[in-house]
Formats: C-alpha cells, structure tokens, sequence
C-alpha cells in the first residue's frame, strides 16, 4: 500500500521496471516487487533516533536538488533475499551523484501497516541528487530463485512556485505566473483556482498576518513554505534559499517576539510570497524540470505525502492516529484488472474514480490504499475538511441518505452491496452470501434487510446524531477543562500525556476511528479492550460500556440484559436454528432453503455491522426476531398483530414490542402503559396514554405517526430517553415532550 505510484511499474518477465518521475507506464497485475522513495515522516525521525538535523521525505521520485531519496527495494514476503546490487544506470552531465549508503534505522519498517502483509523490504540505499536532471535507479534483488531487477528515474530539480499571489482569504491579487510555474497551466483545468481556497493555500498568509495561531514562529516554515531544508548543500530554490538571498528574516519586535501582523505580510518579497504557503510543489516535488512532461513529475496517493508534516510529535498526530486503524491495514486483495467494482472502496484512486462518477469500468484497479487523500481531496475545499463528498448516499435497494452530514463520506463504501429483495430471490448459498462487509449504513438506517412484509422498528441515530459516523468514531477524547464539571481527558488519550513526545496522541477516536482502546497494544488479545463510550453519555447519561443496559427483553428469556448481550443471544439462537442445525455457527451452503436464505441474510447482516446492535437496537432485534418467527411460523396476536416471542412479549410487524396485559392493556417499548381499542373504528388503533392523559389514534399506514386528542393534532413519535418521551409536532414543527410512562399513573383510566 505504500507504493508512490500504484501503476508506475513496467512488467517484464525477469524485469519489473518503474520509468520515469514515478508517472504510470503500465499498470500492475497483482502484488509485484518494487522500488520505491521511501517516505519519512518526523515522527519516525524522532522514533528512530535519528540526527536532528534530518530533514523529512514525502517518499516521491520528484525532488530538490539536493534532497535525499531514501531508495527501498521491496519483495513479497515468501522471498527469500541473499543480496540487492544497487547502480546508478543514469545521470545528468557532470553529476557526481552516487548510490548511498542506508541512512534509516533498521527498526523503521514499512511505511504503511498494511503492507506487510504483502511486501518485506529487500534493501535500502540512498540517492542524492546533485544536478538538475534525471537518475536512474537499479536494485537487482537476489534471491534462492531467481535475480528480480527493479529500475525506476528519479527527476532533481528546483522550485518556481504556483506562480499567482493570494489574499489571505484565498482570492487573486495578481496572475503573474511565468514559464514553468504551476498557474500557467493548471489554471485551465481548474485545479489552482479550487486549490487557492484551502487552508494549504493561504497557510501562511494568515498565520503571519495574525490571523492563525498566536504562537506561530519561525519554526514552522518548513511545512508552510515551498522547498523548505536548510541544509547548506541543498540549493534548491525554496524559500529558505530565497529568504537568504534576500535577507529576508521572521519579523520580530524588541523582545525577539513574532510580529504577527497584516504588515508582516505586506513587507514580504515578491519573491518569497511565490513560495510561501503549501503549493503544488509540497506534494509534487520540485517543478522545474515538468514543464507539461507527465513523466517528471510525481502523483502520489501514498500517506508519505500527507506524513511529511502531519505526522510530527507532538501536536500533529493524524497520520500516527491512522496507523493504528484497520484503514491502515487495507489489503491488496480487492484490487487489479477485473475487481473495478471492489477497488471503489478498496483503493484510493478506485474512490477517486468513483466520486468523480466514471463509470465502473473505466475505474482504476491499481492498489493504493486507504489514506488520506481517499477521504480529502488536497484540491478542493467545497466541503468541510476537504472531504471528497458529502452528497446524499443511494442504497442499493434505491433508499437514499440524506441526513449524516460529513459522515455521508462513510457510507459510500459502509454499506450494503446488494438490494435485499433481488439478491435473496437470486441467489444462491455459498459462503460469500451476504450483504457483504460493512452493511453500517443500512443498519443505521434500518433498511435493506429481510423484513418479511413487517414494520420493524429502527432507532433514531440516523437522525438525532448530527454527523452520524463522524460524530463517534472521530470523537475527541481531549477533554473539556471549561465544562461544568470539567472533562478530564480519557485514559485513551490521557495516558499518552506523560510519555515521550512520539506517543502523545488518542488511541481511540480521531483518525483512528476506533470505539474501543487496546489499553496494552495488545492487537491479538481483544481481553484488554476498553469500551470508550463517552460520546454515547451526550445523550444516553452514563455509559461504562457499549453493552448498555436495556429494558427490552429482546432474547426473551425474561432478563432485560445489555444490548449486546440480548443481539448476541439473539443471533445465537438463530444460529442454531440454521444448518448446520443445533449448532451456533452458520456455514452457508448451496442446500440452504429460499426460507433459510433469508434468515442468513439477516444473521450476516447483524454480524457483518460489527456494533451488536449499538448501531440500531430495534432494527437488528427486529430483523432477527422476524427470522426467528418465520423459522419457527409464530402465529399472530389478534390485538395489534404481533407475533409471541416469549414471556408475555409480542413483536407487531407495525407496532414494535409489546407485553400484554389484561383487559386490553399492554406494556409498549416505547409508550409504555396503553389502552388499546380496535373496534370503536374500523382500521384504526385508538391508544389511552394514563402518563399522558389523552387518547391517540393512529393506523397500520400511519404509525409512528399518532393523532392527539388533546389538541396537538398529529406528532410523530420520535424518541423514548428517559424520563421523557419525544414527538415531532406536524403543525409548527416543533419537538414536544411529555412525561415518560409511570407505572403508578394518577389516571390509570380515562
């Protein structure tokens, strides 16, 4: 998954060769070996002890005159290496450029987790270019097999800058941009002018105009700026270079404090602006020698390119957060020639191509992980946090999603592969039937599962939680010293606090987008596995773990235990009714029934959400209980339809859970005590609420809709959190509340 370029490699039989600046020739057929620039981040810097003085890499083929390419050649990991011969096959005239020693500490790995499920590294060697021009780069990898020969062409070259100023709100002071400076080209394509309204554009700008952080300094030039290493044998046109040229230094008062002022910009060269702010150059590499030549210049979607700067202890700790998440870990598997439908989701440029709206076929197969420039597009600051899209989600049975907000960017690949209704009528059993992996958003919006013709009640986190996935899964576990009472930081994060600088950052939350926090690093041993609830306690008030306590008895076996616990219950159960039969493990095969097909789906679609009903409780209770009923051909309660499901309870395919009682009366999961009238008109329910005081009446086609008799007129019946109970108000639009149900009412009767 680190690959700089996911199709930069040339295929041959003996010969597997990568051309140019890292620009595409071929494009690869499965995991083949490689050489690549190996990115470095700070973070590993600081981790590996090395000198201070070590300048982080972006890991691409495009660099600064000067700067150093740390070559990796990697093998698959069944090779067995005796040896790598490393030459220079290609230089400029008059360079005295030459292969370098390994300048990384054997303890830095790969760069990406994921990969080493895949490649081992072969060797490494290092590569300072010393003129302006093009290198090329052999490994011949010996190994018990064979010699594997990798070539690739790095390009040095010097920074020219994007070529037009800005303000610091990102608009257009002057077109200046001169021959080969970025603007003078990617203009047309539009790419400068989205570009100039993100953050990166404009970074400088106002961090120096006082318009950032007060504590800015000049220390934190050398990611803002274009080209930045102050190595003295780097001369490479970046704004150190041309800040000593100029003698240009960070404006300082009296006391030696950063001015941060309008002025301080204003007074700025000409010359150094053009380098200053994070331009195309920060993620390309050095453009002097592109001049509209594909081939000299580096596209890269590897998180080596993002690392270089937001991977630095101790305040920038994005990439370190995304190391530790399964994102991290992809694999390689989904992706190559014929998988176009898989490497939506399971490669960065699949993704692309998908957002974009190519079609399937025309997508890119090529592996690139799931990194940042998946989820944020470096071009663009249409949506917040430069996500690639926020736009409604269709699922594949047509429902759309319209509610999520920032979390919608999820549910493009969290989501079900198939519409329920086609794909169990067509399919045949196998081991791969299902809803495929991830089915989070139709779960949370209790949909596209096996529903039997029946109302099955749904949760109302769709809704109520504003950016749905974001909202817990990025959840910052920092604290809140303001609050009332404070919010100390959670042991996820807080524990990092106190340790060495490379460690301080959230194991749980943020980029990690993990729920629990494996307190001992443990990855293999889910026993030492920490719940981190505190954004579920918002709403819910105290929560110790996800297997929250519940008061519906969803199993039936007369306890009203966690959540997880009745789903878990409930899913054993049915899995001793599906074949293998009296056994809880299902094994789907070519035999399975239609009936039994439909049960499986449900199962995996609880299994494959991954929450044990944290996600949607009702939904998943509801679709495995209705699985349960139609295996077992449950008989109906006359009174609202529902079907037994043990120990008093009834699941009504309209109406949801309820306890019967006597003399009409039930216990509903929701509304608690009710009286219950279904003769008074024909085709409507009428309910008297003792907690409430007043009649409802609502039908089959209308509920959750209820009509109040108390003169609210219709309310949709919204939520249930104690101690009260939520309805939309139809009329003006507004939540109303009522008291939650009391099992001693005043006025029992009407």
């Amino acid at each position: 998954m680190a690959m700089k370029r996911a199709s930069m490699l040339l295929l041959g039989i003996a010969t597997i060769a990568g051309l140019g600046g890292g620009a595409p020739l071929a494009q690869a057929v499965g995991e083949q070996p490689r050489l690549i620039p190996r990115a470095l981040a700070y973070r590993e810097i600081t981790l590996g002890g090395m000198p201070s003085t070590t300048w982080a890499s972006g890991g691409l083929w495009t660099v600064g005159k000067g700067e150093t390419i740390y070559l990796q050649a990697e093998v698959l990991v069944s090779s067995v290496v005796t040896g790598v011969d490393w030459t220079l096959t290609s230089v400029p005239l008059n360079s005295t450029a030459t292969i370098g020693p390994d300048a990384l500490p054997a303890a830095l790995g790969l760069v990406t987790p994921g990969d080493a499920a895949v490649y081992k590294i072969a060797g490494r060697k290092t590569l300072i270019p010393d003129l302006d021009g093009q290198y090329g780069v052999q490994a011949v990898v010996h190994t018990t097999k064979g010699d594997i020969t990798l070539t690739a062409q790095a390009t040095a070259g010097v920074y020219v800058g994007v070529g037009r100023e800005l303000d610091a709100a990102g608009n257009t002071v002057s077109k200046n941009a001169k021959w080969p400076q970025c603007a003078l080209c990617h203009a047309v394509t539009d790419k400068i002018d989205e570009w100039q309204k993100t953050g990166h554009a404009t970074k400088v700008i106002r961090e120096i105009s006082g318009l950032g952080s007060d504590h800015y300094g000049p220390s934190c030039l050398k990611c803002h700026t274009v080209g930045y290493n102050s190595t003295p044998s780097v001369q490479n046109g970046g704004f150190d270079d041309i800040a000593k040229l100029l003698n240009w230094t960070f404006p300082v008062d009296g006391a030696g404090h950063a001015i941060l002022a309008p002025s301080s910009w204003a007074d700025m060269p000409p010359a150094l602006k053009n380098v200053s702010n994070i331009q195309c150059e920060n993620c390309h590499g050095a453009g002097s020698q592109h001049q509209g030549d594909p081939l000299l210049i580096s596209v890269a979607q590897d998180v080596g390119v993002c690392a270089q700067c937001h991977d630095q202890p101790a305040t920038h700790s994005r990439v370190a957060e995304w190391r530790l998440s399964l994102h991290a870990n992809a694999v390689t598997s989904p992706t190559g020639p014929g998988r176009e439908s898989c490497a939506q989701c399971h490669s960065t440029t699949g993704f692309m191509d998908y957002v974009e709206g190519k079609p399937e076929a025309e997508r890119r197969t090529s592996y690139a992980g799931i990194t940042c420039s998946t989820c944020h597009d470096p071009h663009s600051d249409a949506n917040a946090g430069q996500l690639r899209t926020v736009a409604d989600v269709t699922l594949r049975n047509g429902e759309v999603i319209t509610d999520g907000d920032n979390g919608k960017l999820c549910m493009n690949c969290h989501m079900s592969r198939v519409d329920v209704a086609s794909y169990v009528a067509t399919t045949a059993g196998s081991s791969r039937f299902g809803p495929h992996h991830g089915p989070q958003t139709d779960m949370i919006a209790g949909t596209n599962a096996v529903e039997y013709g029946k109302f099955i009640p749904s949760t109302q986190h769709l809704v109520a939680v504003g950016e749905v996935c974001v909202e817990c899964h990025m959840q910052s576990l920092t604290g809140d010293a303001t609050a009332v009472p404070p919010i100390p930081p959670h042991p996820a994060y807080a524990s990092y606090l106190t340790g060495p600088a490379p460690e301080r950052y959230t194991h749980a939350g943020g980029h990690t987008w993990k729920m629990t926090w494996d307190k001992n690093a443990t990855p293999d041993d889910v026993t030492d596995d920490i719940d981190v609830p505190r954004v579920c306690s918002e709403c819910h008030g105290a929560v110790a773990n996800f297997d929250k306590p519940t008061r519906k008895d969803f199993d039936g076996n007369g306890i009203a235990e966690g959540v997880q616990t009745e789903i878990g219950n409930l899913l054993e159960e049915l899995g001793m009714m599906l074949p293998p039969i009296g056994q809880p493990t299902v094994t789907i095969t070519s035999a399975y029934t239609k009936q039994q097909l439909k049960a499986a789906f449900n199962y995996q679609f609880v299994v494959e959400d991954r929450s044990m009903g944290v996600h949607n409780a009702a939904y998943a209770a509801g679709i495995l209980k209705a699985s349960l009923e139609d295996l077992k051909g449950t008989a109906a309660d006359p009174l609202l339809g529902g079907a037994s499901v043990g120990n008093g309870w009834y699941l009504s395919p309209v109406y949801g859970y309820y306890q019967k009682l006597e003399n009409n009366w039930i216990f509903h999961e929701n509304l608690g005590m009710l009286l219950v009238e279904t003769e008074w008109v024909s085709g409507y329910v009428f309910l008297w609420d003792p907690a409430i005081g007043t009649w409802m009446s609502t039908n089959d086609a209308m509920y959750p809709m209820l009509y109040f008799y108390d003169g609210q007129g219709l309310m949709l019946f919204s939520n249930n959190e104690a101690p009260d109970l939520w309805f939309y108000r139809q009329l003006d639009a507004k939540m109303i509340f009522y008291p939650g149900f009391d099992l001693n009412p005043t006025n029992m009767y009407p």
